[in-house]
């Protein structure tokens, strides 16, 4: 199965053979040769003598399974989830580094941008491991955390409501880590019935049910330097969610998504990582609800990024400067995309997204020029297509 695409690279990863023969290979687009990057029995190799062997969930926390495999957007990185934990692999000559020896289970595992660190949840606490002169050695970056105050670490309505993805977001130069925490000490208990062990078992959860108190979430920022957390300034709002965050591409600003507990009101604030005042930046507004809109995609080469909302009422990508401009449509009105972008190629100033055909049976694949111009079908509309991204 496709691992997922090489970035910079007319390639993609995947998995062949079985068995300790099994391994990864780098297989060339456009002619379709492989070339081994790792072997199974090299991370056997490379963790043999851990036992027990945990679970490493390596993203996400929802329904769908995870992948073995992470590519780091350095495209010379990949890291593996392997018996428990989780070691890097260099793409070009396959030596492997061990990040992680642990007894317990980790989860939420985050590559750097710079492919030298990951951060992970344990224990309802954040971690980095990052790696130095060949090893990788351990940073404890949050303390306290547990079930009612989880530091990185998502809890049960994120995900299921709100389709959070992750609680961890490293910063451009790849020192920091902003990170989100959720304070459940008022959040109702719940208990989930597991009916099909023989004798039955129950587990608790924090699980508020309409008008009950929800998590309170703050956003912090964290360096791989030992200094303790540093909170950002989200508004005066307590009872408010708090989806995702991302790093402005200059790494000056923390930009935070911040829905009132009504979901009638959306802002992206803008935080000082120092803890400095914040900024609101833009503001989605409905009488009746907001959907929380995708995380920007920052373009490198336009001081701008791909915003992807329904702003209008429609599914929609926007162009949005960031000196605060007006956003500018950039997919037809009275039609919702799917999903975020299936791709931006920036040197040729093009967007391609995804969209349904007229009679709605169909997946349709378009594209416009990101400066401004009519979109065309990439795709026909008698068969439906989707993008491997």
């Amino acid at each position: 199965a496709m691992e997922g695409w090489i970035p910079g690279k007319d390639a993609w990863l995947a998995w062949r053979g079985a068995g300790a023969e099994r391994k990864l290979v780098e297989v060339d687009a456009e002619s379709g040769t492989e070339r081994a990057i790792v072997t199974v029995a090299a991370l056997d190799a490379a963790t043999k003598e851990e036992k027990p062997r945990p679970k490493t969930r390596m993203t996400g926390i929802g329904r769908a399974g995870p992948p073995s495999v992470i590519p780091c957007e350095d495209g010379r990185t990949v890291f593996v989830a392997h018996h428990g934990d989780v070691l890097r692999v260099d793409v070009a000559s396959g030596a492997v580094v061990r990040m992680t020896r642990t007894t317990d289970s980790i989860s939420d595992v985050r590559p750097s941008p710079d492919g030298r660190a990951i951060t992970f949840v344990r224990a309802h606490d954040l971690w980095a491991a990052v790696v130095q002169d060949g090893k990788a050695r351990t940073l404890r970056l949050t303390h306290g955390g547990s079930e009612l105050q989880r530091n990185g670490d998502l809890d049960w309505l994120y995900p299921e409501e709100l389709d959070a993805k992750t609680a961890a977001w490293w910063s451009p130069d790849a020192t920091r880590v902003a990170y989100l925490a959720l304070d459940e000490t008022q959040v109702p208990r719940f208990p989930l019935v597991a009916y099909e062990e023989t004798g039955g078992s129950v587990e608790w959860l924090q699980y508020p049910k309409a008008g009950e108190p929800n998590p309170v979430p703050s956003v912090h920022v964290v360096g791989l330097d030992g200094a303790a957390p540093v909170a950002l300034d989200l508004g005066p709002d307590r009872d408010v969610y708090g989806p995702w965050a991302t790093w402005w591409p200059d790494g000056s600003k923390v930009a935070v998504a911040i829905l009132d507990r009504a979901q009638t009101r959306f802002e992206l604030r803008l935080c000082d990582p120092a803890g400095g005042p914040g900024t609101t930046f833009l503001v989605e507004t409905d009488a009746h609800w907001v959907d929380v809109p995708l995380p920007p995609r920052f373009l490198a080469s336009r001081k701008a990024f791909v915003w992807t909302s329904r702003r209008d009422g429609f599914w929609r990508h926007w162009l949005v400067p960031l000196d605060g401009g007006e956003p500018r449509a950039l997919t037809p009105a009275g039609v919702d995309v799917e999903g975020g972008p299936v791709a931006i190629d920036e040197a040729a100033g093009t967007i391609w997204w995804s969209a349904p055909s007229q009679d709605l049976w169909h997946d349709v694949i378009w594209k416009a020029p990101l400066d401004g111009g009519e979109p065309v079908a990439f795709t026909d509309d008698v068969r439906s297509h989707d993008v491997l991204g």
